[in-house]
C-alpha cells in the first residue's frame, strides 16, 4: 500500500495498491473510503476512471460491516461488481472468485483474533 492521502478510517481516505498480476505484471488499484461509521460500517470503491479496469467495470467496491452478536461480534464483507460490456460473461466466474477470496478473508480473521483470545 501507498500514498495514502487523508484521515484513517474517514471519508474521503484515498490510497492506491500495487499488486503483481499471474503474468508478472505489477498494477496500480487506486481505492477512495466513500462511507464511514468506524463502530459499524466501511465502504471502499476501487477508482476506475482512465484505467484499464474501466472497459470491464462500472462500479467495484466493498463494504464491511460490524454488528453485535452472541458472543463477540459479527463481521459482514460485502463485494460489489458491476460489470459492463461483454465482461458480463464473466459474471458467475467473478463471482465465484470473489466468494473464494472473501472466505478466505473472513477466514483468516477469525484465526488471528481467535489466536489473539487465546494469548
Amino acid at each position: 500500500m501507498e500514498a495514502v492521502e487523508g484521515d484513517p478510517g474517514q471519508e474521503g481516505l484515498t490510497w492506491t495498491n500495487v499488486v503483481e498480476a499471474d503474468s508478472g505484471r505489477r498494477l496500480r488499484l487506486d481505492y477512495r473510503m466513500v462511507a464511514s461509521d468506524r463502530d459499524s460500517k466501511l465502504c471502499w470503491e476501487h477508482q476506475l476512471e482512465g484505467t484499464a479496469f474501466s472497459g470491464h467495470l462500472v462500479r467495484q467496491a466493498v463494504e464491511v460491516e460490524l454488528s453485535d452478536a452472541p458472543g463477540g461480534t459479527r463481521v459482514a464483507v460485502t463485494a460489489i461488481g458491476e460489470l459492463k460490456g461483454a465482461a458480463r460473461l464473466a459474471g458467475p466466474s467473478l463471482k465465484s472468485d470473489q466468494k473464494k477470496l472473501l472466505d478466505g478473508a473472513l477466514g483468516r480473521l477469525s484465526e488471528a483474533l481467535d489466536g489473539r483470545a487465546d494469548s
